[in-house]
């Protein structure tokens, strides 16, 4: 153990012990000797061999760093059920979390998470799988189930709501950056370290095999910001899901997707949202003479010419949108990180009113409905008429792969007034 009380109840940290004071187990109440040699990891033990806890607890240097990250009133909590008393090796929010170095028995692995789950609480375990990593021990066999020989703990008899595993690969950060918590860091510096791999599912081959995709992964700081803030930013927020990939980016990747390649490539017409005339327009009519294009052609970066005149020094992630729009741009000036947000670029869903209203002296517009694939083609005088009557009416085309052209006669277009209308033409 690394905590210990003193004589006056108060709770000491093994690196804070002083030598000739007395010091006592937070759970059996008996004296402890304090060891602090060149070898083994510091802690405290009991004078005599006492049974005061069942459970076999790890004593590695790794289990005391992780423990260490957390505040002292966190660290080595006791708790008692039924006359049995047991510490946690963190407790923190409602959760207990368990750090282990060594292999553990089944049978101590299921009475643990039984055993302060019956408190209410939630129980998270972290697992030294570095070496496991590193040696092959732990190896995909199929679509992200796992297998992993000379496993720490048998991965059976659990239940994921309550209690959640993780399995560590790489260094942790405070081993080189030991007030990582405090320091502005840019991502290049944040990629080689401690990432846990989540056990999503126990899987049915065997004991030791899983199921672990990418979703419920984290790197190490950002399961300690989970918990106790962490300062990476200099305006101390934290993005944690900023993209931990190291990318160059060059001032032309500062823009919109205009066209997807897909639209590009079969000629699709489609209006999109120009932020410079406040109106949708027709990209192949009006984008290829823009002032505002990129030296990509399908790209606009009007929205960004006002970041792109100032000075900075690198950029270091850009976070696109499904219909490739910038949302957020993170850069890098002075040694600090800078994050720039922009407002959704608005869809070209529409009412058939808010389509003819979009540009002045509309004369006809020909819309299609998102949901069921038939064109309407509204003109003006309908347009008016829909304004007085509360009804539209205009000529229809069903989806492609049923007509090819619009009807020669007026029908009723019915959801006219809901946004479920892309602007495909005008006039």
């Amino acid at each position: 153990m690394i905590i210990a009380y003193n004589k006056n109840k108060e709770r000491v940290h093994i690196d804070d012990a002083v030598r000739g004071e007395k010091y006592y187990c937070p759970t059996c109440g008996e004296e402890l000797c304090i060891k602090r040699g060149l070898i083994k990891t510091h802690h405290y033990s009991h004078i005599n061999t006492s049974n005061c806890d069942g459970w076999h607890y790890d004593m590695s240097e790794w289990h005391s760093s992780w423990q260490n990250q957390f505040p002292l009133e966190n660290q080595e909590v006791v708790f008692e059920v039924n006359g049995k008393k047991h510490r946690a090796d963190v407790f923190i929010n409602n959760t207990v979390i368990e750090f282990q170095h060594s292999k553990i028995s089944n049978e101590e692995f299921k009475d643990r998470n039984n055993f302060y789950t019956s408190l209410g609480y939630k129980v998270i375990w972290i697992f030294d799988a570095t070496d496991s990593y590193i040696n092959g021990d732990i190896e995909e066999q199929y679509d992200n189930n796992y297998s992993w020989n000379n496993s720490l703990v048998q991965l059976r008899e659990y239940d994921s709501k309550l209690v959640d595993v993780y399995l560590q690969e790489f260094t942790n950060i405070w081993i080189s950056h030991p007030d990582y918590k405090y320091i502005s860091m840019g991502n290049d510096d944040l990629l080689d370290y401690a990432y846990l791999h989540h056990v999503d599912k126990t899987a049915s081959i065997s004991y030791n095999t899983f199921l672990s995709t990418n979703k419920n992964n984290l790197y190490d700081y950002e399961f300690i910001d989970n918990f106790v803030r962490v300062k990476f930013l200099h305006d101390g927020s934290f993005n944690t899901k900023l993209e931990m990939k190291n990318k160059e980016y060059c001032t032309n990747d500062v823009s919109d997707e205009i066209l997807t390649p897909w639209e590009h490539a079969y000629g699709i017409r489609r209006f999109i949202w120009c932020p410079d005339f406040k109106y949708f327009v027709d990209p192949f009519d009006a984008c290829h003479a823009c002032n505002h294009l990129s030296e990509k052609y399908d790209r606009g970066k009007y929205r960004f010419e006002k970041l792109l005149s100032k000075n900075f020094d690198k950029i270091i992630n850009i976070n696109y949108s499904d219909e490739g729009k910038i949302k957020t741009i993170v850069i890098l000036k002075d040694k600090k990180r800078y994050i720039v947000k922009y407002d959704d670029i608005p869809k070209c869903i529409l009412t058939i009113k808010e389509a003819f209203e979009d540009k002045k002296d509309t004369q006809v517009i020909r819309v299609r409905n998102r949901n069921t694939g038939w064109k309407a083609q509204i003109n003006k005088y309908n347009y008016k008429m829909m304004l007085k009557d509360n009804k539209c009416y205009g000529k229809v085309q069903g989806p492609e792969t049923f007509s090819t052209h619009f009807s020669q006669k007026e029908c009723e277009i019915f959801n006219y007034n809901k946004k479920e209308w892309e602007l495909i033409w005008r006039k």
